[in-house]
């Protein structure tokens, strides 16, 4: 697929996506007057990746397939990457004069990341290694829009997160061969009404099921 257009972006949006404002249901983020206007701006960041005037500030080819996709997925070997990479991000900020905190390269990057270490990852085990690869690949290809979460809900704001009531933080609560089984909430997922997967990001200090 590679890069994605505004207009293919706001149908994936569509999707029956469950958020809730005010103890009532949004139907569609993309029409909701308390979301559209975010939904339409990061429409705009996936169609300047299209304009002539900004597809090589913004896109590269990937190597060996032709296709073309975000700069923000770009894996740097050097000085004048980095550099390359950076000027794109600006571009997108300058877009927005800076009021989207959270635009979709942010998480890119991150992912990009993660995918350049993949042997890290893979002291874990080769088909974790892969597994971070393998969906790195998949973000690519599809140019899909992410979102983070990495803080706990509190209760008790004097007590750490192992003592907070049962199911209040996300916690593992199984492990199988398929992944990971887990109970509880995450706040603070900033372009979630938008995104379309959510990264769980561990934090240390979770417990982990006894075996």
């Amino acid at each position: 697929m590679g890069i994605r257009t505004g207009q293919q972006y706001l149908e994936s949006l569509q999707d029956g996506r469950e958020i809730w404002i005010d103890g009532a249901r949004v139907a569609d983020v993309t029409t909701d007057p308390r979301l559209r206007g975010a939904a339409r701006t990061v429409a705009e960041l996936y169609d300047l990746q299209h304009r002539p005037d900004f597809q090589e500030k913004l896109t590269y080819v990937l190597p060996g397939t032709g296709q073309c996709i975000g700069l923000s997925y770009l894996e740097p070997t050097g000085e004048a990457d980095l550099a390359r990479r950076r000027k794109m991000v600006k571009a997108w900020m300058d877009w927005s004069c800076g009021m989207m905190g959270r635009s979709p390269d942010f998480m890119n990057i991150h992912m990009t990341g993660f995918a350049s270490a993949r042997d890290y990852f893979a002291r874990d085990g080769e088909q974790f290694g892969r597994n971070i690869r393998q969906y790195y690949e998949y973000l690519c290809d599809q140019d899909l829009c992410l979102t983070h979460t990495l803080i706990n809900p509190q209760i008790d704001k004097s007590k750490p997160v192992h003592l907070q009531p049962r199911n209040t933080a996300a916690t593992i609560v199984k492990e199988t061969d398929s992944g990971m089984v887990i109970r509880g909430a995450r706040t603070i997922a900033t372009l979630a009404p938008f995104a379309h997967e959510l990264t769980e990001a561990a934090r240390v200090g979770l417990p982990r099921p006894h075996r």
